[in-house]
């Protein structure tokens, strides 16, 4: 004899009931930490993985085969995740007293995020950026990442409440563009 019972099949038989509650893992997936440290559950992949081509994990491979798809680029473009970084990157280039104008914020986000120092050039495109940008941007909301409820704590709620000036919002920009580079995402 077989019931539905909360989405679950339940059979009796010889062997009583049998519950199909392994389906989903109930994986808080939205924890800011480094993805090697999260739990891969072969039928509850996290979706960042499957976004980055992550392999089937019930299959062995000897080496991991390098993709790039345009699904990686827009989740560098679009994320919460992403767009949380960069704003918490560039409240602490504004806020560092040892950074005294824009140029040397601009130096200190590539040594951040390249580790490696800005050239002129690119000093000047992201002054140029910032210039363009800051008049036109207005004010923003705040991004949350994670979300309130992740991880069963307040996560980024607290980050998330208020508002940006233009200046944090023009410079959250810049620093997204920074973590969306191909020399941001590759190693060499």
């Amino acid at each position: 004899m077989d019931r539905t019972v909360g989405g679950s099949i339940l059979r009796t038989g010889n062997f009583g009931y049998v519950t199909n509650d392994q389906s989903r893992s109930n994986e808080r997936y939205g924890a800011s930490r480094r993805a090697i440290y999260m739990p891969v559950i072969r039928n509850d992949m996290y979706e960042l993985f499957a976004t980055f081509d992550y392999t089937d994990p019930s299959v062995s491979f000897d080496r991991r085969p390098s993709t790039v798809v345009a699904q990686q680029s827009l989740f560098m473009m679009n994320s919460p995740m992403v767009a949380s970084q960069a704003e918490r990157l560039a409240g602490s280039l504004l806020e560092d007293p040892g950074l005294a104008d824009d140029a040397s914020r601009i130096g200190q986000a590539y040594e951040i995020c390249f580790a490696r120092p800005a050239t002129s050039v690119e000093i000047e495109r992201g002054l140029r950026f910032l210039g363009e940008l800051e008049p036109v941007v207005g004010e923003s909301t705040r991004v949350s990442w994670p979300d309130a409820d992740s991880m069963g704590g307040s996560g980024g709620a607290e980050h998330a409440e208020g508002r940006i000036d233009a200046r944090h919002h023009a410079w959250r920009s810049f620093c997204k563009v920074l973590i969306a580079s191909n020399e941001f995402i590759y190693v060499r």
